[in-house]
């Protein structure tokens, strides 16, 4: 009986571990995203600067 009980429980828990680890790489996706264009513009105003 425990172990019928610790099955589902495990299965949600990798779902959980697999929506966490989809979220983080959105997370990982927008910072990256956000650190180009950081340095995009840094690099114009650098070369605005000569």
């Amino acid at each position: 009986m425990l172990a019928a009980m610790a099955v589902p429980k495990s299965k949600s828990l990798m779902q959980h571990e697999q929506q966490s680890a989809g979220a983080i790489a959105r997370y990982h996706h927008f910072i990256v995203l956000l650190q180009t264009k950081f340095v995009e513009t840094l690099f114009v105003e650098v070369l605005r600067c000569y």
